[in-house]
């Protein structure tokens, strides 16, 4: 896609100068950082160690890398949104979607698995 490049420092792929492995804390609102409070705060267990918290935030944010690195490779480059560009945003909502609800069955079975036993909710 037209503006991707390789990062002077480490050689991976960054976007129109953008480095992808800066020491610097990114600026602005982290939408993905924030979505990944909530859903740890939902999904992992309280009781986790320092390497599952670990590990849950890395494959978290890797999943999030996989849709940008789709965007960023699939969307084309106009103006204006084409209807391949919409069907492409369709199926991620879909699949993200799909994803969420078995999500939300899968923490209330879960819920009510510890109701049943006495823990609580």
């Amino acid at each position: 896609m037209k503006g991707w490049n390789n990062c002077p420092r480490c050689g991976g792929q960054g976007f129109q100068g953008l480095l992808i492995c800066s020491d610097e804390p990114p600026k602005g609102r982290l939408y993905i950082e924030e979505n990944y409070q909530q859903f740890e705060r939902l999904c992992v267990p309280a009781g986790a160690g320092p390497d599952q918290r670990r590990e849950t935030r890395d494959a978290f944010f890797a999943g999030a890398f996989a849709v940008l690195e789709t965007l960023m490779h699939e969307v084309s480059d106009e103006n204006e949104m084409t209807p391949d560009d919409e069907r492409l945003m369709v199926c991620l909502n879909r699949e993200m979607e799909a994803h969420r609800l078995q999500l939300h069955a899968r923490l209330i079975r879960q819920q009510r698995e510890r109701q049943k036993r006495g823990g609580g909710a």
